[in-house]
């Protein structure tokens, strides 16, 4: 074939497949890339119960799934004021990427214990919502899941989402505690979310059991057996002798 003989494409043409290819990468290094306050952080060594990082680990393959699980629970510096008297903020989970706001931040909060339920509690959980919005960029967003409802004043900023308990190790049972939280942040939150990601919830609504949640269930074990491993009896001993004012055997 000769070369110089061969039909050229319009300039134009080109132009507009080196836009399309420029615009795609464009998108895809929005996605991938963390923003500044997401890599002011660092992933935290010791997690919580393991029935928050089953909830929460299947929550984190579904809203961001291109970071490890574990990635999404971190540790941020913060600064110490009225309302924040420590010198970190530790969200359950923290994702970027979630909301169209630039750069915004959604923040979810597993709050099953009973201590929350308590009004010290209540207080504390405000507070921290508070923090953690104080300290993200504009638009971000807290979502508390507890399973009764507890009167928060909820805003365009913070919401509540109210599930049932769910049976560990039991998918039909987790199941449904997540679409309880997919379908609150696709009802009230819907117009806030990135398009791709509320496609995707959407999918898992219409077939959570066609979405793969294997590397959950690998990190919900994980965090089951590095709990294991750091109980030991003589500290429970320990705590029983001076409950009970027992004397060492």
């Amino acid at each position: 074939m000769n070369f110089s003989t061969k039909r050229k494409l319009p300039r134009s043409f080109g132009c507009l497949i080196v836009g399309f290819l420029t615009l795609l990468s464009c998108e895809y290094c929005a996605v991938r890339s963390p923003p500044g306050w997401w890599k002011a952080g660092r992933a935290r060594k010791r997690l919580g119960s393991v029935a928050e990082a089953e909830l929460l680990s299947h929550l984190a393959v579904l809203l961001l799934p291109e970071e490890p699980i574990r990635e999404l629970f971190r540790d941020f510096p913060a600064e110490r004021n009225e309302g924040w008297s420590r010198n970190t903020l530790s969200p359950d989970l923290a994702v970027y990427g979630a909301l169209q706001a630039q750069e915004a931040a959604l923040f979810l909060e597993y709050d099953g214990y009973c201590r929350h339920l308590k009004p010290r509690g209540i207080l504390a959980d405000t507070r921290k919502s508070q923090a953690l919005l104080d300290a993200s960029p504009a638009g971000s967003y807290v979502l508390r899941i507890a399973h009764a409802h507890r009167g928060l004043q909820c805003s365009c900023e913070m919401g509540e989402v109210v599930i049932e308990s769910w049976q560990m190790g039991r998918e039909c049972s987790l199941v449904k505690a997540l679409r309880q939280i997919v379908e609150f942040l696709l009802t009230l939150q819907g117009s806030k979310l990135q398009p791709r990601l509320k496609s995707r919830l959407q999918q898992f609504m219409d077939d959570p059991v066609g979405t793969s949640r294997v590397a959950a269930a690998e990190f919900t074990d994980q965090v089951a057996t590095e709990r294991d491993s750091d109980f030991d009896p003589a500290h429970l001993h320990e705590f029983l002798q001076l409950q009970l004012g027992l004397s060492p055997s």
